[in-house]
């Protein structure tokens, strides 16, 4: 689910939508946070 997360996040980066949430992605607040620091991780956005 990470991944996935990640994946839509630049995707709405690359078409200038809205900021993601949890509640798009029908997960825990402490999931997306996790997918969110993975990708600073492994981005330089």
């Amino acid at each position: 689910m990470k991944y996935f997360i990640m994946a839509a996040t630049l995707k709405e980066i690359d078409e200038n939508n809205t900021p993601l949430t949890e509640e798009d992605f029908g997960v825990s607040e402490n999931e997306f946070d996790s997918a969110v620091d993975l990708f600073q991780e492994k981005t330089t956005i």
